[in-house]
């Protein structure tokens, strides 16, 4: 990957309307899956994913959650 960052694919669930992130994975890939996840798990809330372009996973990150609170909106 190039020093000025590349794609991440964010792994996250909505816990009390709150995207959280549970894992990041260099690179976009294609998700799918999770549908199966006990509700107890995800507060019956559901999983996402998300593909971003940043710096590195931690900016990654941040910018999933940014844009999926904006789906909130």
């Amino acid at each position: 990957m190039s020093a000025d960052g590349g794609w991440y694919t964010v792994i996250g669930l909505w816990v009390n309307d709150v995207p959280v992130v549970v894992g990041v994975i260099e690179g976009n890939h294609q998700v799918t899956g999770g549908d199966d996840v006990s509700e107890a798990l995800y507060a019956a809330q559901g999983a996402w994913a998300l593909a971003v372009e940043a710096g590195d996973a931690t900016e990654a990150e941040g910018v999933a959650v940014d844009e999926m609170t904006d789906t909130l909106e």
